[in-house]
């Protein structure tokens, strides 16, 4: 385990005490990859990346205070693989949608067949 792991809960800590809406974003944190003077934090979504995005070059000084590293790291902020969106289905139109929603719970397709529901979009 490398030293900032060690540390991600004292630095998190740290931030927090700063800029609260920073260090709660962080929480949902974690460092990634340290690849010489380059910290790769990993987020679970776009909102962490774009917002904490934003906020790297603090990330960096308040990391370089944390842990005494001179010269302060550089820090990326970097979407989760296991969160990067996949091939999604092609959107259905709401009659698709309705129609599907039926055969995935009866208790729709009940309401719609004994209340005569129809699409009126």
């Amino acid at each position: 385990m490398s030293e900032i792991e060690t540390a991600w809960g004292g630095y998190v800590t740290a931030v927090m005490k700063d800029r609260i809406h920073v260090g709660a974003l962080l929480q949902h944190a974690s460092p990634l990859s340290i690849t010489g003077k380059v910290i790769e934090i990993s987020v679970p979504d776009i909102f962490h990346e774009k917002l904490l995005g934003s906020e790297t070059a603090y990330l960096a000084d308040k990391l370089a205070t944390t842990l005494s590293l001179s010269p302060a790291p550089e820090v990326r902020v970097v979407l989760s693989e296991a969160d990067t969106p996949a091939e999604t289905e092609p959107e259905l139109d709401i009659g698709e949608r309705i129609q599907k929603l039926k055969g995935q719970n009866p208790i729709i397709a009940a309401l719609i067949d004994n209340f005569g529901g129809e699409v009126v979009w």
